[in-house]
């Protein structure tokens, strides 16, 4: 807690739980330092948001006071009698605690590989379903980050379940049981079922979660681990952006990019306890901590800190080359720094809310093929504020032409997908009761993740239909 600076978010959890000093410190920090413990300082993300040493923590008590603040105003269980409301509802609060902490505590973790150190010499995989780092007997740990082909979706979905059961006191477990409809839900939620989005727990907590996001987004750290493979797409852009006062302004963190890669996963070893500081032919590694807060009884020592520094990155990253295409994009050598730029203002208005997705007049929709930008609006869009090259007011004086521009250097890029002939537009149906109202046309961007992440899931009402005849931007 000290080492991410979230004391006080935790403090003011027991105010928001409404629990007395006595309840909060036997059933809720415990709680939060059996996390701290089990998560250490590993990141929430590869490079999108809070990719920080310590990220995923942080991310986690960021939801859960995002969460309890959105629970104020609901009335749980929902449409039960009202002596049955008075008597469930500190366990729903608590549930809604329970589901933010461990909401997403699964796919970060199983996008990474951990490497444990025991000894001198001794070093091992670490497995998240055999417990902890420190239970296992590890003293320092290694980071690496895993190609998506070799990440563990299955255990995604488990390991929130198991840590539930782990975690959480067998007294509270037997207090929460005693509502099968919340406990029912609840595990639900956790293990990523689908029936469970339409509960209560889902909405708060994804309501909170994308909420943490934006705001980490906007305004968070930009620290990430050194050896990331995915470059922020902001940035690529930092460096190569127009200097003129009516730019158009890119260097807010977040946009995910594939990083250059030389193997199976790309590892960020670190030391800062009683490791000796390594040579160039030698690892470092991150000790395991045990988190000790007041109110928790009795703790194991802590592992002593020696004053080495960590060869993380403490500061922003450093501006990738744009010229350096092959190690910051897989796809597209040489992508236009004007497709950049407007890579760069789609991901920036998807995580302000500016740009609304999945919805109708929706400019951005998510389908199995990719990221649907819907054409020509989106790019017409871009073009009236920042000109069909990203650097100022709109050029064209023939509406009809207007974001012809700026889809074209798009197209360049290379990064969308191509229907039969090698055409570039897309066709979507939208369906509805088995019936097909309308149509969506647009580019639409393969692999999404490497611009934003995590990628929302895809439009149910979307439907991939053969190409309409139109022009084609080339």
């Amino acid at each position: 807690i000290e080492r991410t600076g979230t004391k006080s978010l935790v403090d003011a959890l027991r105010t928001k739980l409404g629990f007395p000093p006595e309840v909060f410190d036997g059933t809720v920090r415990p709680v939060i330092a059996a996390f701290a413990e089990f998560v250490q300082l590993l990141p929430a993300s590869e490079s999108h948001h809070h990719a920080q040493p310590g990220g995923l923590f942080t991310h986690a008590v960021e939801v859960i006071n995002l969460a309890l603040d959105l629970r104020r105003g609901q009335i749980l269980p929902r449409g039960a009698p009202p002596e049955a409301i008075g008597e469930q509802a500190h366990r729903w609060t608590y549930a809604v605690f329970v589901a933010a902490l461990l909401h997403g505590v699964g796919k970060p973790i199983a996008d990474l590989r951990v490497v444990m150190r025991k000894g001198p010499a001794a070093c091992e995989p670490w497995s998240p379903l055999a417990g902890s780092m420190l239970a296992r007997g590890a003293t320092s740990y290694r980071v690496e980050f895993t190609e998506p082909v070799s990440r563990h979706d299955e255990l995604h979905r488990t390991l929130p379940v198991v840590l539930f059961n782990r975690f959480v006191p067998e007294a509270i477990l037997g207090w929460l049981s005693t509502d099968c409809a919340l406990v029912r839900e609840l595990l639900s939620h956790l293990a990523g079922d689908t029936a469970a989005e339409k509960g209560v727990l889902h909405e708060l907590v994804s309501r909170a979660d994308v909420e943490s996001v934006r705001r980490n987004l906007l305004t968070g750290s930009r620290v990430r681990f050194e050896t990331a493979r995915a470059v922020p797409l902001s940035t690529q852009l930092t460096e190569q952006r127009p200097k003129a006062n009516d730019e158009l302004r890119l260097d807010q963190p977040g946009a995910n990019a594939s990083g250059s890669e030389t193997g199976g996963a790309s590892s960020t070893a670190m030391s800062i306890g009683t490791v000796a500081p390594a040579t160039e032919a030698e690892e470092f590694l991150e000790p395991v901590e045990e988190p000790m807060h007041a109110g928790m009884g009795t703790a194991k020592p802590a592992i002593q800190e020696s004053p080495h520094v960590a060869p993380m990155l403490r500061s922003p990253v450093e501006p990738a080359s744009i010229g350096a295409a092959k190690a910051v994009r897989p796809f597209g050598e040489g992508a236009p720094a004007a497709a950049l730029r407007f890579m760069g203002w789609v991901q920036q208005g998807l995580a302000s809310g500016e740009l609304r997705f999945n919805e109708s007049g929706a400019l951005v929709h998510f389908v199995p093929e990719g990221m649907l930008l819907v054409s020509p609006r989106i790019f017409r869009e871009f073009a009236k504020v920042h000109g069909e090259e990203g650097s100022g007011a709109a050029e064209a004086d023939d509406e009809a032409q207007l974001g012809k521009g700026i889809q074209r250097q798009l197209l360049r890029a290379a990064w969308h997908v191509r229907a039969n002939k090698n055409v570039n537009i897309l066709t979507y149906q939208v369906v509805r009761g088995g019936r097909t109202l309308s149509q969506l046309s647009g580019v639409v961007i393969a692999e999404p993740a490497r611009f934003v992440n995590p990628v929302p899931p895809m439009n149910p009402v979307l439907v991939r239909a053969a190409p309409i005849p139109r022009e084609s931007v080339s």
